[in-house]
């Protein structure tokens, strides 16, 4: 029989910033609201005056007009090359200035127009709705979820099911169709298309899920581009932009992918791909990889870094180790340095070795810089994009410089917007590319050497002042070089991503397969060949310019605000939720959601009830805005499963002591109030320190640790209460996928404080125990925990076409816990046999599924569970 089921999602704040961030301003125009960093206060207007030609641009290509968007442009202590567009709290996108960090892969010119045609596109891919969606988002706010949750579901999004192929697709399509650039016009990704296709991976079944080997979601992007520019040949790009606003109708079932399509294209997405793949075939098989003696393979790209000792290349299989592989210049003999390196160039000195990269270098900023391979922050670097390095002198990128356009120093002089890698020549000259209309232009210091209508990467200077680069060829990229006023193709290869001059006769070069990427040592043949710019998207000129000064505009900014998260809070989304209980019968409930349009704080109102009274209500406040983080609480309950919790409060605060890229300190302290007398109001303090040294598609961390600890004492004068806990867990993986957790724990009171029970629908202070399977509550002056879990992913891809759930791993698990109460060490123990299964629902929405059974000492009965989780 079924005892209860509940269906509702609640919404998550998105905290864009990170705690205690710089000071943010608000300004409403005519195009919206733009929320910026002081620090981007001139790209703001910029980006104001430029959004109003894209969404010009974008009513007519999606074909209606956009619902009050929020732009936001964060500051540089958010130093990290990402931007989003949402739905919730609010419509809105935001983005970073760390755009420099990955100046060759995006192609782009100018970083803020290409997130705001981009995210951009986003938002209207997600408002092409029909008008009861509409009306549904003007009664019910913001929901990514079902509104009406029950036999039938109304979305107020429906477009947000699409698969990733479509979204992210179509915004890269948008992305270079509008700027004339971005990345499908760069070599680099037609050459992973064709790889990909070339090897066999590419059919219907995998693109239209998001599935865990190479190239992860990039594909999505990349193919998902090419796929978007392919239909747009076809039908134009009107045609295929409303595409949005057709499948925005599936309102009820927004999983009829086919149907949309159907509709708007006559024919099926098995269809359209298998003709999209067919028109590409041809250019596959011409498609040629490199050769020469492997020495490195990654499943993570990262340029080749090197001195005038040897060449470093970054490896990574991104699920159990990342390393530098390092190749002798004089003997090529090749070495690999362990370590956990964060993705980044890799450079050797001084500092030991590191990468450049960007992370966590204190609780309150992300930076760019150099890593060791702990992934601790080398300080001198903080800010900078590493380049290259002399005596006494580096190149780099300075990020808070570099907002629309990265900006080359050297040590502390400017030196110039670029348009990729700069390096230093063989006597300190500096060489850099230059963006000029629609050239790249090759720079040697201040002088002109030669331009290509193309986007290029700057590789490596020859000793001899040569200059070698890679750039499109009609089936991918190559690598040239420019020596003597000549422009020469070396080899045939059409997977060049990045390459290095070794000595003598010999390069080492970088290319991707449909596999990931290899490090090759070579031998070049020359012949007479430039290089190509891609006509993938046929534009005459780009349809979207940024102005190159903001002066014009700044009028627009000249009311803004302080930008006050408690002022701006407003109502975000309400969701009404239904369920049922084999005592109560029907329940229901709702649930309002009010947060600011940064999330920096949220307040949640829930409420639910049901026959016999048995009732619910919350109003619960979150404030993750500065270091120092606070928030509250009241509740009340009705009915006979209160569990003895008729009426309560409680308040919080917290601070983030130290946060960096596997570690943080939190101290947090929090007070319950109930109106039951036999809770009293205690008060509780905890200081914990967590610890996981991760990598990108792990199962769990490499290493784990946890050590915290937590005092609680009585609010009342009659129960004097004194109580602590210990507390001390450790995760290591094994080997494969295979990991291991321990623990163990130690808590004394004065008196019988320390409570042991079954876990409760809410949660316990952290100095009570709770369990699975215990029939009955325990008291004790003291207890000892110990906590051993083992388990194992195994890789089990079944994914489907038209059904739209998937499996990506199966992870088999035991656990085992002791617990000892009081002096005389009354023992409970507890051993749990699990089977994990992560799921894939609507070919991208991932989610975890448990079942197992629990036999515990003191219960009569093993209980066999299901749950549902949304992360491990």
């Amino acid at each position: 029989m079924i005892k209860k089921l509940t269906l509702f999602i609640l919404p998550i704040a998105l905290f864009a910033a990170v705690s205690g961030d710089e000071d943010y301003f608000y300004a409403n125009h005519p195009y919206g609201t733009i929320i910026y960093a002081k620090s981007a206060e001139n790209e703001a207007a910029r980006a104001a005056r430029t959004w109003q030609k894209i969404q010009g641009a974008y009513d007519k290509d999606f074909g209606f007009k956009l619902r009050g968007p929020t732009l936001g442009l964060l500051g540089f202590q958010n130093q990290i090359a990402n931007a989003f567009a949402t739905t919730t709290p609010f419509l809105e996108m935001a983005f970073y200035g760390g755009g420099a960090t990955e100046i060759d892969y995006f192609g782009a010119s100018d970083w803020t127009l290409t997130l705001l045609v981009h995210e951009g596109a986003h938002l209207y891919q997600l408002s092409g709705a029909s008008d009861f969606p509409v009306w549904l988002e003007s009664a019910f706010g913001h929901n990514y979820m079902p509104v009406i949750a029950g036999v039938v579901p109304f979305w107020t999004y429906p477009n947000e099911l699409l698969p990733t192929l479509f979204m992210e697709g179509n915004a890269v399509f948008n992305e270079s169709r509008m700027t004339g650039g971005g990345r499908l016009f760069g070599g680099r990704h037609k050459a992973l298309f064709l790889a990909l296709l070339k090897s066999g991976r590419l059919d219907a079944r995998r693109l239209i899920n998001d599935h865990r080997d190479f190239p992860y979601l990039e594909e999505k992007y990349i193919v998902g581009g090419f796929f978007q520019a392919w239909l747009a040949s076809r039908y134009g790009a009107e045609k295929t932009n409303h595409f949005f606003a057709e499948h925005g109708q599936r309102w009820i079932n927004p999983l009829l992918l086919n149907k949309s399509l159907q509709r708007h294209y006559g024919a099926s997405y098995q269809e359209l791909i298998g003709q999209f793949l067919s028109h590409y075939k041809d250019e596959a098989n011409a498609f040629k990889e490199q050769t020469g003696k492997k020495i490195a393979e990654t499943k993570i790209y990262a340029p080749i870094g090197g001195d005038d000792k040897a060449l470093y290349v970054y490896s990574s299989d991104a699920e159990t180790k990342a390393r530098i592989i390092r190749l002798d210049r004089q003997t090529r003999q090749v070495t690999e340095i362990d370590g956990h390196f964060l993705n980044g160039r890799p450079f050797f000195g001084a500092f030991g070795y590191v990468t450049s990269s960007f992370q966590y270098t204190a609780a309150d900023r992300v930076e760019t810089g150099l890593f060791d391979k702990n992934r601790n922050p080398i300080e001198k670097f903080n800010g900078e994009i590493a380049q290259d390095f002399k005596t006494n002198a580096r190149l780099y990128l300075k990020t808070d410089a570099s907002f629309s356009k990265a900006i080359l120093y050297e040590n502390d002089r400017r030196i110039a917007p670029v348009a990729s890698n700069a390096r230093y020549g063989a006597n300190g000259e500096i060489y850099s590319v230059r963006a000029q209309d629609d050239k790249r232009v090759f720079y040697k210091d201040e002088t002109p050497l030669f331009a290509i209508s193309a986007q290029a990467v700057l590789c490596d200077i020859l000793p001899q002042g040569g200059v070698l680069f890679a750039a499109p060829t009609r089936y991918g990229n190559g690598l040239f070089l420019w020596q003597k006023e000549r422009l020469l193709r070396l080899g045939e290869a059409d997977n060049v991503v990045d390459a290095r001059f070794i000595g003598g006769e010999d390069f080492l070069v970088v290319g991707v397969t449909g596999e990931g990427y290899e490090a090759r040592v070579t031998k070049f043949t020359a012949s007479l060949e430039k290089p190509i710019k891609p006509q993938t998207v046929a534009v005459e000129a780009p349809i979207i310019m940024i102005e190159a000064s903001a002066a014009a505009d700044t009028n627009l900014l000249i009311v803004a605000k302080p930008y006050g998260e408690l002022r701006n809070i407003s109502l975000s989304s309400i969701y009404p939720r239904v369920g049922y209980d084999s005592d109560d019968g029907f329940t229901g409930g709702i649930d309002a959601y009010f947060s600011d349009p940064l999330g920096f704080n949220s307040l949640t109102i829930s409420g639910s009830g049901g026959k016999e009274e048995n009732g619910y209500a919350s109003a619960i406040y979150d404030n993750r805005r500065h270091l120092l983080f606070w928030g509250g609480g009241v509740y009340g309950e009705g009915g006979k499963e209160n569990y003895e919790r008729d009426f309560g409060a409680s308040v919080y605060a917290g601070y983030l002591i130290s946060k960096s890229a596997s570690d943080q300190t939190t101290i947090t302290a929090r007070q319950n109030f109930d109106q039951n007398d036999k809770h009293n109001a205690p008060i509780i303090a905890s200081l914990e320190y967590d610890y996981a040294l991760s990598h990108p598609y792990a199962y769990k961390p490499a290493y784990s640790a946890r050590v915290a600890l937590h005092g609680r004492t009585s609010g009342r004068e009659d129960r004097k209460e004194q109580a602590f806990k210990a507390e001390i867990k450790g995760g290591v993986r094994l080997f494969w996928q295979t990991y291991l957790d321990a623990g163990v724990s130690y808590a004394k009171s004065n008196e019988d404080w320390i409570v042991a029970q079954k876990r409760p629908p809410y949660p316990i202070d952290p100095i009570d125990y709770a369990l699975q399977n215990l029939p009955n509550g325990y008291r004790a002056d003291r207890a000892i925990d110990y906590y051993g879990e083992i388990g194992a992913k195994i890789d089990a891809p079944i994914y489907g076409l038209t059904l739209p759930l998937g499996l990506h791993s199966i992870a088999p698990i035991a656990r085992y816990e002791r617990l000892e109460l009081g002096e005389k060490r009354f023992l409970v123990e507890e051993q749990t046999y699990a089977l994990q299964a992560e799921l894939q629902l609507a070919h991208s929405v991932d989610f975890w599924i448990e079942g197992g059974v629990v036999h515990n000492n003191r219960a009569k009965d093993d209980r066999f569970y299901i749950v549902l989780k949304s992360q491990l």
